[in-house]
């Protein structure tokens, strides 16, 4: 099945009966397809390189993004920076909360007081592009008995069509369905021996065991003890902030049951529930065989290196990184990694890993190659290794083909630490932003608003304004959240795939899009959870350069696939199987 939207900046709210939604659209021929029938169609194109043909020009200057709105609150840190969880935390997860366009956003925060009194966790419902409200007290529902917040993961978990929601906090996992009038807690949901101590970060979803529904993957990321710290002689940044000196937690396989109930699975993944400080995980494939594996990004990275974890012939998820690579930057040495995004950013159609570090270290670029194997590249982030990086996105920002880099900047230590001379950069920061130049990453000098320095951690990206490019929230330890409006002006077009696959047939998570023009091809995975803390727009937001019409690709999790023909660009369509 196939629903052609509105394009240009009226972008409808797409259904089954197109003859209801105003539009005298055609809609195109859509077929599944056969492993023979895509690659006839791949070959239709003169090269399914991104860089083919005369390269554009390509001009970094000008106004890339202003902020928006104003959500109405400041965080401030509730222990004074005092702990990890303190400088750590600000997740931000964009959820379709109302069932309404535009799309919504949460906030998983620590609780702080101020004059107004005590404050925690946010979700916001949007009236307008930027026009958002805290959500009403029965849609907030059971979120209000939400503690101490971390992260935060919104995906459909029962399949019935709208947005639950998983948080991390301090304690352990919380999950909440959207019931019929508001979000509803589900204290059944996880088969987990209680643990007050356990500080877990990032998650995402995906369907590790191949039955139709998604799973999860947690990062364990430390045990808060402060008892231990009693007596104890540290830096002048304070034991509580020592990583070093905290047990790490094992990371989660949660495998999703007939009932609804997740099941501690680490039998399935010992390589995935070492005892180590993990702070992003990500489901996606990996490997390129069809089936999902499983990333796992961990701090402290000359100790802990990361893994990619694909699934071996007896179902176990085993570290496969000597094969396909991404435990090691160029220098041979582990990444501290803040957080994962994926990408093609060379235009070979394999999707590339970015990995964020704090300062000292830049960026780790894993491109991918036709082998299989990626390896990390410097083509262009060491110019910010003054910066402390967290939450990345990678993303066509100015629609000219090219994925370009978005990353959330922030020092994990304070003002007064960094006197000391501990650090490089400022305790606030720029965020940092690169255009993809032909594969190489060039850094924007930014200006105006987005300028100001933050606090920022989390990042989510998505079309908060339905105009067809992407935009940006960025969620604080302490200061204001801020969205920033994308008002770069397009080098080209756009196409949003909007996946609708309920059960018994399958789940988009995991699906895998190409967009086919005479000229290029573009390829993106949808996925839950990526970045820091949080997950991005689940709908995919393809840049185009050619402005005729489009060949849609789409491999289902399940390995069924669809091809949708002559489809316009400017416009969001929605396929199915």
């Amino acid at each position: 099945m196939l629903l052609v939207g509105c394009g240009g900046d009226d972008v409808s709210d797409t259904s089954s009966d197109t003859g209801d939604s105003g539009m005298d659209a055609q809609v195109p021929d859509t077929s599944d397809a056969t492993d023979a029938t895509t690659d006839a169609v791949l070959a239709d194109a003169s090269d399914t390189a991104v860089f083919d043909g005369e390269p554009p020009t390509f001009d970094a200057a000008g106004t890339w993004f202003e902020e928006r709105g104003d959500l109405g609150f400041r965080r401030r840190a509730k222990d004074g920076f005092a702990s990890l969880g303190d400088r750590m935390s600000g997740g931000v997860c964009v959820i379709d909360a109302d069932g309404r366009p535009p799309l919504d956003l949460f906030f998983a925060l620590r609780p702080w007081e101020d004059d107004d009194g005590a404050h925690g966790a946010k979700l916001f419902t949007a009236d307008g592009p930027f026009d958002y409200r805290p959500a009403s007290p029965a849609l907030f529902g059971a979120l209000d008995t939400i503690t101490d917040a971390i992260g935060c993961l919104a995906f459909d978990a029962d399949g019935d069509g709208d947005d639950d929601l998983l948080v991390t906090e301090y304690g352990g996992l919380r999950f909440f369905e959207r019931g019929a009038s508001g979000f509803v807690a589900r204290p059944d949901a996880f088969s987990l021996p209680a643990d007050p101590q356990a500080v877990y970060a990032s998650a995402a979803a995906g369907d590790l065991d191949q039955d139709g529904d998604l799973d999860l993957a947690i990062a364990g990321f430390y045990r808060w003890d402060e008892e231990r710290f009693i007596g104890v002689e540290c830096s002048s940044i304070g034991c509580s902030n020592e990583l070093v000196l905290l047990e790490p937690l094992p990371n989660l396989l949660l495998i999703r049951g007939p009932d609804g109930r997740y099941t501690s699975r680490p039998d399935l993944a010992p390589d995935m529930t070492r005892e180590e400080p993990t702070l992003v995980v990500m489901i996606a494939d990996l490997d390129v065989d069809g089936l999902p594996d499983i990333y796992v990004g961990n701090d402290l990275g000359t100790t802990y290196e990361d893994r990619p974890l694909s699934r071996d012939e007896d179902g176990i998820f085993r570290d496969v990184s000597i094969q396909i690579g991404l435990a090691f930057n160029e220098a041979r040495r582990g990444v501290d990694t803040m957080a994962a995004t994926r990408g093609d950013i060379d235009g070979n159609g394999r999707l590339d890993l970015v990995s964020t570090s704090f300062e000292g270290d830049r960026t780790a670029v894993f491109l991918c190659g036709d082998d299989g194997y990626c390896e990390d590249r410097d083509i262009g982030t060491s110019i910010t290794e003054r910066s402390f990086r967290w939450g990345a996105a990678l993303a066509d920002f100015d629609r000219d083909g090219f994925i370009d880099l978005f990353e959330a900047s922030g020092n994990i230590l304070s003002e007064a630490e960094i006197s000391l001379g501990r650090a490089l950069g400022p305790q606030y920061q720029r965020p940092n932003v690169y255009q993809n130049q032909a594969g190489s990453l060039v850094p924007v000098t930014i200006s105006g608003d987005i300028a100001t320095p933050r606090a920022a951690r989390g990042i989510t990206v998505a079309d908060l304004d339905d105009d067809g490019d992407p935009d940006v929230v960025l969620a604080p330890s302490e200061g204001a959240p801020v969205m920033f409006e994308n008002v770069r002006a397009p080098a080209g077009h756009w196409l949003r795939v909007v996946l609708d696959a309920p059960p018994p047939n399958t789940r988009a998570v995991g699906a895998m899009v190409r967009v086919v023009t005479p000229r290029q091809t573009y390829l993106r995975e949808q996925s839950a959870g990526e970045g820091y803390l949080g997950n991005f727009d689940s709908r995919i937001l393809f840049g185009i350069t050619d402005p005729e019409p489009v060949t849609v690709i789409v491999r289902w999790p399940n390995g069924e696939e669809t091809i949708a023909r002559d489809i316009a660009v400017d416009q969001e369509v929605t396929l199915s199987p």
